[in-house]
């Protein structure tokens, strides 16, 4: 098994003879999952997050995107859902191969459904890269720093809530870890 995982990341690198299109004019689309480093506890599935990007310029990318989870029955939002829609800014360091690594800082609101009053704003700053195995096609990985409005990284329970006299208090930041796939669109 472990020749077969090796031989598949050989033949994708070898696949990788550009670099991947970062350039000025082209849609990005991604699809992925944001792990928080400190919760442990995801009900169903870790949140997943879909958006769009485009390169305004070289290099530099921005877009929307709109998250979903479903949170532990202990969590702020109870059973119910959380979205979250936000917009992002990127920039890529382009070299001569399929590596690209990148920063980029986002802005979203995340809202339940359980109450009127639980809707959190999140700044995140995050570094990461994507591997172009294909010309237009990325696996990506990044770490975020996240920054919230209120204090819903709740460390000591291990689920996202949002601070209030049942729970107690929780903490404003938070590291998570996100990866999926990017595509770019000609």
């Amino acid at each position: 098994m472990k020749i077969l995982a090796v031989s598949a990341v050989a033949a994708l690198v070898a696949v990788s003879a550009v670099a991947g299109p970062v350039q000025q004019g082209l849609y990005e689309v991604h699809v992925g999952a944001n792990w928080d480093v400190a919760y442990d506890g995801y009900d169903k599935f870790p949140p997943i997050q879909a958006g769009l990007g485009y390169y305004f310029s070289d290099n530099l990318q921005a877009g929307g995107f709109i998250t979903f989870s479903k949170k532990n029955a202990d969590s702020f939002w109870g059973v119910d859902d959380v979205w979250g829609l936000g917009i992002f800014g990127e920039y890529c360091f382009v070299g001569d191969d399929a590596l690209v690594p990148y920063v980029s800082a986002t802005l979203q609101m995340l809202d339940g459904s359980a109450q009127d009053d639980d809707t959190v704003f999140v700044f995140s700053a995050a570094a990461g890269a994507k591997f172009f195995f294909l010309p237009t096609v990325a696996l990506f990985g990044q770490v975020n720093f996240n920054a919230a409005t209120d204090e819903v990284f709740d460390f000591d329970r291990n689920w996202l809530i949002k601070s209030d006299s049942v729970t107690g208090s929780g903490e404003t930041t938070d590291v998570s870890v996100s990866a999926g796939v990017r595509v770019v669109l000609w």
